[in-house]
């Protein structure tokens, strides 16, 4: 039986990715590790993880390049919906009504977009 904790390492280019999403990456591992990070050259970084507790899967952390990588594309994803996401966020926090003003201020009786026609003949 080993005694000893086991710390694992992983590098990084920083021109690759940024040492924001890396920390962001690192930050889902920290309940079970004790995360560090050290710049190795202007663009490198390690980051180095060492279990809380003995009873720490070890190859747990196994998984935090691709945790590394997922961070990075949802920040893509994020600059790339950026415009669409802060009109969905204003138009659902704003009192007047910035994509349909007819259909918001409208009575629903008086059917400004012809919504009951679309339903079909009554039975």
């Amino acid at each position: 039986m080993e005694s000893e904790i086991r710390e694992q390492r992983f590098e990084f280019s920083l021109s690759m990715f940024t040492a924001e999403t890396i920390q962001k990456a690192a930050y889902r591992f920290t309940g079970n590790y004790a995360v560090s990070f050290r710049t190795l050259s202007q663009d490198v970084i390690e980051v180095t993880f060492r279990p809380l507790t003995m009873k720490v899967d070890h190859g747990k952390c196994s998984d935090f390049p691709n945790e590394v990588l997922d961070q990075h594309l949802r920040g893509i994803v994020a600059k790339e919906t950026a415009d669409v996401r802060n009109i969905i966020l204003a138009q659902a926090f704003t009192a007047l009504a910035i994509l349909d003003p007819v259909g918001e201020s409208a009575d629903y009786q008086d059917d400004p977009l012809g919504i009951a026609g679309l339903a079909g003949p009554k039975k």
